[in-house]
This record gives structure tokens, C-alpha cells and sequence, in this order.
């Protein structure tokens, strides 16, 4: 014969994060972040790293995609949450902040030129090493708890031409510096 046993099993469809796009970036970067399961109109909040509610978002389906822009925070892999207000489902991923120096001022000059140079994404009160060309360190820097960072250094004496100054921390950054001839003009 035949039965007429059912089989039956019971499962749980969980909400998640289902996209986080790039998944790391320096300071500034548009990051794309789309979840699922959420409870059908909801409003979702979304942390980032040491930034609560960066940005908010509603679930119209029980589903969302949002950007946000990374804000200025200290190197490494931070956290991404979307949080459903009425739900209260919780969902995580992660996102690597990667250093980079922002600015240089001036890009050339001779030696004697006081050079500023700005960084963002480092680490969290740390101490970065600077080399400067044949220099291996011309100094040193603390970050603020940011990971932000701004020096002022003056140019040593060597060749004129291409310099390369290099940032070294949790990640190392390069930037390049032209040490130009300097004219001095004779009287007779």
C-alpha cells in the first residue's frame, strides 16, 4: 500500500546583508549596501565603524539598497550593521579602511622648502614613520583617534629631481616630491 505519512520541516528564512560593494576603500569612498528580510517597511538603520546611524533606509519590501560615504575614521576593518527598528534584526558585515595621504604643499621646491603633508585612515593614535628620499627617517607623526594626521618637515639636502616620501604605519602610502635647482643670484 500507500501511506498518508507527511514528511514536514520547519525552517527559517534570516534577514542578512547581501551586498557591501567595494568592500574596503580610503576615506571618502562611496560604499553600496543592500540587505533582505527585513520586516516589510521598516526603517533600517546603518552603523559604520565608529559612525552610528551613517545613514538610514526603508525596508519598502523588506528589502533595501543604500549608499553611504565612508567618513574619516582610524585604518582596518571596521563594522557595517543594519539595524530594523520595529524588527530589531541586527545583521553584520565589514569593510577595510585603507590609509592615503591626502595632500602635499608644496609639490616642489628646493632643499630648505618646508613641506606640509596631510593623511586620513591610519591608525588610531599611532605613530607613523616618514622617509623622505635617501632619508629613512626625516621625522615622526602621532594621529589623532581618527587615524588623521598633519606634518610639517623641512627638505634636506640631496640631488635635485623625483623624491619619493613614504607614510609607514599600519599600511604604507607614497607621494612624490621634485627637489629643484636653487638659483642663486651673484652681484658682480
Amino acid at each position: 500500500g500507500t501511506s498518508n505519512e507527511w514528511a514536514t520541516s520547519v525552517f527559517e528564512i534570516t534577514a542578512g546583508l547581501t551586498k557591501v560593494e567595494p568592500k574596503s576603500g580610503v576615506v571618502g569612498t562611496v560604499v553600496t549596501v543592500e540587505g533582505v528580510n527585513y520586516q516589510t517597511g521598516e526603517t533600517v538603520y546603518i552603523n559604520f565603524g565608529t559612525h552610528n546611524t551613517i545613514t538610514t533606509t526603508i525596508a519598502t519590501t523588506g528589502t533595501f539598497s543604500t549608499t553611504f560615504t565612508v567618513d574619516t575614521q582610524p585604518a582596518g576593518t571596521t563594522s557595517i550593521v543594519g539595524i530594523g527598528v520595529f524588527s530589531g534584526v541586527t545583521c553584520n558585515s565589514s569593510f577595510v579602511i585603507i590609509s592615503d595621504i591626502t595632500l602635499i604643499s608644496p609639490a616642489s621646491g628646493p632643499v630648505g622648502t618646508e613641506v606640509t603633508v596631510w593623511g586620513r585612515g591610519y591608525d588610531q593614535s599611532g605613530t607613523l614613520t616618514i622617509s623622505f628620499g635617501t632619508n629613512p627617517t626625516i621625522t615622526t607623526v602621532n594621529t589623532n583617534v581618527n587615524g588623521t594626521f598633519s606634518l610639517t618637515f623641512i627638505i634636506d639636502t640631496q640631488i635635485v629631481g623625483t623624491k619619493i616620501i613614504t607614510v609607514t604605519g599600519m599600511f604604507i602610502d607614497t607621494t612624490a616630491f621634485v627637489i629643484v635647482p636653487k638659483i642663486i643670484t651673484l652681484i658682480p
